[in-house]
């Protein structure tokens, strides 16, 4: 149930953190989703979640939750399975890439803040002005 959990929690990230206007998180947001998105184009669009729930579980892909949830959906005929693989993949990376573009605009718009952080970050005299400066990156 934990393995499940981790992935509900990644999809939750994905999808919820361009809500924010944390900076810092909107920052990790767009890190995330151009790795994923590389990942995804270089690992032939397997999850590495399910690969590290596999070896965490020492099952085969075909057993994790991924497969465990989706295959039965896709029980279709070759050429059917292709072409509305291709539209799901695409429809999943347009939505990645709407997503991370909006964590980018929030950032721009937040550039002054930022450079703010960064600013007092610099010109720190003491490790007690530390959580001012970082409280500009989590407000």
């Amino acid at each position: 149930m934990k393995y499940y959990f981790l992935h509900f929690l990644f999809l939750l990230f994905v999808l919820l953190i361009p809500l924010s206007n944390i900076p810092a998180l909107l920052f990790l947001h767009v890190v995330t989703c151009i790795t994923l998105l590389i990942h995804w184009w270089m690992g032939s669009e397997r999850c590495i979640l399910t690969k590290l729930e596999g070896v965490w579980r020492g099952m085969p892909d075909e057993e994790t939750m991924t497969y465990g949830l989706v295959a039965p959906i896709y029980k279709l005929d070759f050429d059917e399975l292709i072409s509305y693989k291709r539209l799901r993949n695409g429809l999943i990376y347009l939505i990645t890439i709407i997503l991370m573009t909006v964590s980018v605009y929030k950032l721009y718009v937040n550039r002054l803040k930022i450079s703010m952080g960064i600013s007092c970050i610099g010109n720190m005299r003491s490790m007690m002005e530390l959580g001012e400066c970082l409280r500009l990156f989590f407000v």
